[in-house]
């Protein structure tokens, strides 16, 4: 593997974003329309759906920052203009016990992540899940929201795919704590450092909070960090075991 690279690369992402009117967060329940198997479309490429009561959006494959930035601005947009939301960008909030009355507001995503992780020889354990508390999280009053960012690359491989997740921990999700706006400690939901999932075109990260979206500033550190991660890559950059059980510590225990 030190000597394959990362070619024709493609940045995808899947946000969430809490919605709120008139200074409270409302519900995107029965609101926004779209769901995890028949998103909606609402052009330029985009697609929207409701996730709890978060709303969800997809962008498009892109290859540059000003595409990446442009889509979650469309959608942003589409959000605030044609649906009359307020937008709060937010990892993590308390909601109200109002809001949490639809069942909906109780469901979460049934797709099971992956973790790298490590066993107490310090073998990689490469395919371990990460097994959510699902009872935990309906009855907690906390929701939360990521930023999810997809690598798409030629001849994709689950093992390169673990090498990326490490490194972008390092260079995005490690780098910017400091820029997330997570009152609730979202980790201790979902989002942790190493989770990710295969995908058939590359790898989905999962370790980014939402609260990464609040300016054009914040998404320019992103893009940056992503784009480090892959030239960090094909220079040969690896993340030892060693190096990221200190990695996930600070960010996991959210020593920032």
């Amino acid at each position: 593997m030190s000597n394959f690279k990362l070619k024709n690369v493609t940045i995808g992402s899947d946000l969430e974003m809490f919605l709120s009117k008139n200074g409270k967060i409302c519900s995107a329940i029965g609101q926004l329309g779209g769901s995890k198997k028949e998103p909606k479309y609402i052009d330029n490429l985009c697609y929207i759906q409701e996730d709890n009561i978060l709303a969800e959006a997809n962008i498009p494959p892109v290859t540059t920052f000003e595409e990446f930035k442009n889509y979650i601005n469309y959608i942003k947009d589409y959000l605030r203009h044609e649906k009359k939301y307020n937008l709060l960008f937010s990892s993590s909030e308390e909601i109200d016990d109002e809001l949490l009355r639809e069942p909906k507001a109780r469901e979460f995503g049934c797709e099971k992540s992956l973790i790298v992780d490590y066993n107490e020889d310090g073998d990689e354990i490469p395919d371990l899940d990460f097994r959510e508390d699902l009872e935990r999280k309906s009855f907690s009053n906390i929701r939360v929201g990521g930023l999810h960012i997809h690598y798409g690359y030629d001849d994709n491989n689950d093992k390169v795919n673990r090498e990326i997740v490490k490194l972008f921990d390092k260079n995005v999700t490690l780098s910017l704590l400091k820029h997330d706006n997570d009152k609730h400690q979202r980790r201790l939901f979902y989002g942790k450092a190493g989770e990710y999932r295969n995908k058939p075109y590359g790898v989905e990260c999962r370790s980014l909070g939402s609260g990464l979206l609040k300016s054009n500033a914040t998404l320019k550190l992103v893009w940056d960090g992503i784009q480090k991660t892959i030239n960090d890559f094909n220079s040969g950059e690896r993340v030892s075991h060693e190096e990221f059980e200190i990695i996930k510590d600070i960010i996991n225990n959210h020593k920032n």
